[in-house]
């Protein structure tokens, strides 16, 4: 005969688990995240991410993933090309596939690999109008790489007073200094060298606490404009 008591207690048991695993799941992510997103611990965060417990709480290609930004600070681009073969050939999400090509673009952008940047670019085109949801974000995705496409690959500083304003209306640090580096090489392609380097400054001030402050200061106190176009973006 049946014994529902027991079932009962393995179905609780279970769903215990089922949550201490997912708490214990999301604590880990945070923790690793903190180390390469706030603390700036590149080597850390990818050690942390072949830990043992990293291969419990999360699958081969999440990890591979998270991979991604930490090889891109390194620019590691042999390991990225590595990465990014393999997620090519696995069955992704759409939208985990586009934030991949998002950031083949960067990459293949800024290590002059023209090609492959801008088959990645037709691929992201390609599938903006399959977005039903949260198209503005999407969009906004492909609006970036465009402006990189302009300037890593055309050379065209056409967008820089649009990235300019991009900069001003942004809500993160982090982010309104990224557009302002855009907006500077932007005006440097443009052969602008004033609001370059007033853009550039703008930049300094919302970076100058992350990996591109000190790069940048060099940039500006030496006046050595022409070595913007090497900062990544």
């Amino acid at each position: 005969m049946f014994n529902w008591q027991y079932f009962i207690i393995a179905c609780v048991g279970c769903l215990i688990l089922y949550f201490v695993y997912g708490y214990f799941s999301k604590r880990h992510y945070f923790q690793i995240l903190s180390l390469f997103y706030r603390e700036n611990k590149v080597d850390e965060y990818l050690e942390r991410l072949n830990s043992f417990s990293s291969k419990i709480f999360f699958t081969y290609k999440i990890r591979q993933l998270l991979r991604i930004d930490a090889y891109m600070a390194k620019k590691d681009y042999e390991a990225l090309d590595e990465i990014f073969t393999y997620l090519n050939s696995t069955g992704l999400k759409p939208g985990d596939r586009y934030t991949v090509l998002q950031k083949e673009v960067i990459a293949y952008a800024d290590n002059s690999q023209d090609e492959k940047a801008l088959k990645a670019l037709h691929e992201m085109e390609e599938m903006l109008p399959k977005f039903k949801k949260n198209q503005e974000h999407y969009q906004a995705m492909y609006n970036e790489c465009k402006y990189i496409i302009a300037i890593k690959v055309e050379k065209d500083g056409q967008y820089a007073e649009d990235l300019a304003k991009i900069a001003r209306e942004a809500q993160m640090p982090v982010a309104k200094g990224m557009y302002f580096i855009k907006a500077s090489q932007s005006y440097y392609l443009r052969g602008d060298m004033k609001m370059c380097k007033n853009r550039l400054e703008d930049a300094y001030d919302y970076l100058k606490e992350t990996t591109y402050g000190e790069e940048i200061k060099k940039i500006i106190d030496n006046n050595e404009l022409e070595k913007i176009l090497n900062l990544a973006i």
